[in-house]
């Protein structure tokens, strides 16, 4: 079931089975041109999609999203709808997307397919008595199946249809993107970019607290020939709580011999320098990925594994990020998540880069090598801090009225969260007063900061 907005009022349109006679004759389109004007994100940890500046994204209470412009409004199955291809999330998505598969079946819909950007996508125009739009439906990279009405009452369908294709090519959600029972998200987008990229996907999904800070960013390091090479990395820097990034190439030197290329955190160092105790991440020559961790100066004391990965290719780098909280690791390798919360040893330690080296060819390079100290997070505890004086209101959005201001420098225990029309997140202090996500910066336990309806 759809809605459309009318004169700002939600209106209920019964198009559930409407969707058949819509898509009686399917119609298939070209690539889409680029557009301007898609210059604002929505992002939710779950669906992410742009929009134009002059849109406003909505929410209704059944998931619904709308993107409302002043010419023509987008709707969309949100997150709470939208299922998988095969087995749906629930039941409102399981009986939606059979019953409509149903349909495209019946009308011979699936002939009149077409793949853009890896995405399968059909549409089909409408006119009625006050609107001109139509109906699109396509999947995401994980078979998620989406619906989107578009629709005017004041251009053509012509005028905005372009802008809506851009839309909807522009959609990802990400249904192991959320952190749920302990697991961490099972793929990244931002691994291989600059470490703010990389930090903010992590916050957002959940996968680590807010509030933390750089220890290091390191451009290249470089290994070659036999011998076991080690260079240290940010050596005064002891951390416990870290995620840790880094772009390996590994040339084989020997293939018969046991060979490693890799990354080493929680480094702790005897009265000689060397180090007795380490957290060793990278590849080994057999075409795999290992972790060691080294918690004690015995010959027992280790615990690790190595994870077969099919058809490695040696001949390109490989992105490696890893998370270490309190006593658990996991382990991305070019943004695939290959190992999942393992267990290590609770310790701080330094940095490094490593070559196990067996024959006169090996070589290990290391590069964009960066560590980010997470914060010590207590559960259920979030606080913002203002770097400079701002404004506070008495609810979740600027049309509220000013309620004085969060001085430069000050922080503030924060109670409640909400999301105003134009996607900006909103906390809600102590006092009960407001203020926006973007003037502030938050740290502690924020995600699960309840959600407050003012």
């Amino acid at each position: 079931m759809f809605q459309i907005i009318e004169k700002g009022i939600l209106v209920r349109r019964q198009t559930f089975f409407v969707i058949g006679l819509l898509l009686g004759a399917l119609t298939t389109f070209g690539m889409v041109s680029a557009q301007d004007g898609l210059t604002e994100t929505y992002s939710d940890g779950e669906i992410t999609f742009r929009y134009p500046a002059d849109g406003e994204v909505e929410i209704s209470e059944n998931d619904l999203i709308y993107i409302d412009t002043p010419d023509y409004t987008v709707s969309m199955l949100g997150p709470g709808i939208v299922g998988n291809f095969e087995s749906g999330s629930d039941d409102r998505a399981t009986l939606l997307i059979d019953n409509f598969l149903d349909i495209i079946e019946a009308e011979g819909g699936k002939s009149s397919t077409v793949e853009l950007d890896g995405r399968v996508l059909m549409r089909q125009d409408y006119e009625d008595e006050n609107f001109t739009g139509f109906v699109l439906v396509f999947t995401l990279e994980d078979d998620s199946l989406v619906l989107v009405d578009a629709f005017s009452a004041v251009v053509s369908v012509d005028e905005y249809a372009d802008t809506v294709l851009e839309i909807a090519l522009s959609v990802e959600f990400d249904s192991d993107g959320v952190k749920t029972d302990g697991e961490l998200p099972a793929t990244l987008k931002d691994y291989d970019g600059d470490w703010q990229d990389a930090i903010s996907e992590l916050e957002d999904l959940g996968a680590i607290p807010t509030g933390g800070s750089l220890v290091f960013l390191e451009n290249r390091a470089f290994f070659s020939g036999r011998g076991d090479w080690f260079t240290g990395l940010a050596r005064r820097a002891s951390n416990t709580d870290i995620v840790m990034a880094g772009e390996l190439t590994f040339n084989v030197g020997d293939a018969n011999e046991f060979e490693t290329c890799s990354l080493l955190s929680r480094i702790v160092t005897d009265n000689e320098g060397q180090a007795i105790r380490f957290l060793d991440v990278g590849i080994v020559n057999e075409g795999s990925i290992f972790y060691l961790d080294r918690y004690g100066a015995g010959s027992d004391d280790y615990e690790g594994s190595q994870i077969d990965v099919d058809d490695f290719d040696f001949t390109s780098p490989h992105h490696f990020l890893i998370i270490a909280l309190d006593d658990t690791l996991t382990v991305y390798l070019d943004g695939e998540r290959l190992i999942n919360q393992a267990p290590i040893a609770e310790r701080a330690g330094s940095y490094g880069v490593a070559l196990r080296g067996r024959g006169p060819n090996a070589l290990c390079e290391g590069r964009n090598m960066w560590v980010y100290e997470a914060p010590s997070v207590e559960a259920g505890v979030c606080e913002v801090t203002a770097s400079s004086s701002v404004n506070k209101r008495t609810g979740p959005g600027t049309s509220y009225a000013l309620a004085g201001s969060l001085s430069a420098a000050t922080t503030a225990e924060v109670i409640g969260q909400s999301t105003d029309t134009s996607g900006f997140t909103w906390w809600q202090l102590a006092d009960e007063n407001w203020v926006r996500d973007d003037v502030v910066s938050a740290q502690g336990d924020c995600r699960d900061i309840p959600v407050t309806t003012p």
